[in-house]
């Protein structure tokens, strides 16, 4: 992520599902400055 804020890029959104949602990756996710952890869910999916 360093080399894109090199280029201007300052904002991340991961779409993450499955072992990617556990409480665990979710937190050091969330911990990283820029990044927006959005989850899967079902209304996600109707739009």
């Amino acid at each position: 992520m360093q080399d894109h804020k090199v280029i201007g890029i300052s904002n991340f959104f991961l779409f993450v599902e499955g072992k990617a949602t556990s409480p665990a990756v979710s937190k050091v996710f969330e911990s990283i400055s820029g990044v927006k952890v959005i989850y899967r869910t079902r209304e996600l999916e109707e739009q």
